[in-house]
């Protein structure tokens, strides 16, 4: 059979834990291209190759209006994961180019690693583990999630399954804040409604579960920032954009905030001053990388593909 598509797999890595993802590609009218640089590409690499691309299955790397002036054949582009902040809709919806992405596979991975986040950070196990290897038997207080307060900054899936496994674990005071309530979720189960200033003031652990946006860059800046009490801790698995690594630094180092979990950059690799910091816990974006989480990402992207050129309904279409 003649080649009649070609798709290009800019995510890295794909199909390192499970080959299904490329078996389900495995057709003999497609041309496979992946991602020889093994990191995120950067946009002159994607316009060098992108000319005569008709599928893209994306990371989180950017997509510029120069990519899409230049993408002459692109039909759909199917995100590994949930992040659509770079991608520039309007360009995409002039050159009608489809957009899918995979929410539902990733949230299982992202609340574990927040929750197991919130429990490393109140006990300490971070600092724990660093001190007992430079020889100081160092045995440090910390707090139980039912002694505790939470801030979510975001209540969509991430945020609402953060919330449910917090009061499942017997947190008794969980505070939510989202643009858009959910008002049958929150009467369900009893969650508090509070303004982001609330929040700021009374969380000992504050997690943040938003979409980038115009409204949540630099969310947590200094002037929130000092809004927090010294014992307040932080994660962020959304966006590395939604705070300002800068402000972040000066808090941390100030003992304005207790501490800070990271997963996510502003620009990735992280290469900052964050990473001085012993009261600041960073990891390489790796909130969704569960081993079934990643391969359900990755086959629900996969399958987009397939389904657009089967002319079978495109699954979470985000622009149609």
């Amino acid at each position: 059979m003649k080649i009649k598509y070609k798709v290009l797999i800019t995510t890295y890595p794909f199909a390192a834990v499970d080959q299904k993802p490329l078996q389900i590609l495995n057709n003999k009218s497609l041309k496979i291209i992946t991602n020889s640089f093994h990191r995120k590409m950067k946009e002159r690499e994607i316009v060098n190759i992108i000319k005569d691309i008709d599928f893209i299955i994306a990371g989180t790397e950017n997509y510029s209006k120069k990519i899409i002036n230049n993408a002459k054949k692109l039909k759909l582009i199917s995100r590994v994961g949930v992040g659509l902040d770079g991608l520039d809709f309007k360009m995409l919806k002039k050159k009608k180019i489809k957009v899918t992405y995979t929410p539902d596979a990733v949230t299982p991975a992202v609340v574990d690693y927040t929750i197991g986040g919130i429990i490393s950070l109140q006990r300490e196990l971070f600092r724990a583990n660093e001190k007992i290897k430079i020889g100081k038997w160092t045995r440090i207080y910390g707090r139980t999630i039912e002694n505790s307060k939470f801030g979510i900054i975001g209540l969509g899936r991430i945020g609402k399954n953060v919330a449910l496994k917090l009061k499942k674990l017997g947190a008794k005071d969980i505070y939510v804040n989202d643009i858009k309530y959910d008002q049958k979720f929150l009467n369900r189960h009893g969650f508090k409604k509070k303004s982001k200033d609330y929040i700021y003031k009374n969380s000992n652990v504050i997690t943040l579960h938003v979409p980038l946006s115009e409204k949540t860059k630099n969310l947590i800046n200094i002037r929130t920032l000092r809004k927090m009490t010294s014992n307040t801790m932080i994660i962020n698995t959304s966006r590395g954009e939604v705070i300002n690594e800068k402000d972040l630094y000066i808090a941390l180092k100030n003992n304005i905030i207790k501490s800070a979990l990271i997963d996510v950059f502003e620009k990735e690799p992280y290469n900052g001053k964050l990473r001085k910091l012993e009261n600041c816990f960073l990891t390489a974006h790796m909130g969704s990388m569960d081993y079934q989480a990643r391969t359900n990402m990755e086959i629900e992207a996969s399958n987009a593909v397939l389904d657009y050129i089967n002319n079978r309904n495109l699954k979470n279409l985000v622009l149609n």
